[in-house]
């Protein structure tokens, strides 16, 4: 390899990593499990713990599963 293509593909990875990195999706995702003693729903508590969650921030499918 010659000292310009290896200068020409140094040049280039050093261009495209930010790229790459910005592509990324931003900020965390949080998941959150249910201990139920029984039956097959989440029981009585589902909606109100749901309506706590929104309005602390967290909104399902986008920062929270």
């Amino acid at each position: 390899m010659q000292r310009r293509d290896f200068l020409t593909a140094l040049g280039v990875a050093v261009i495209a990593k930010p790229l790459a990195v910005r592509a990324q999706a931003s900020g965390r995702v949080y998941r959150v499990g249910v201990l139920n003693s029984g039956g097959t729903g989440a029981g009585p508590f589902e909606g109100p713990f749901m309506r706590g969650l929104a309005r602390h921030g967290y909104v399902p499918d986008k920062n929270l599963q």
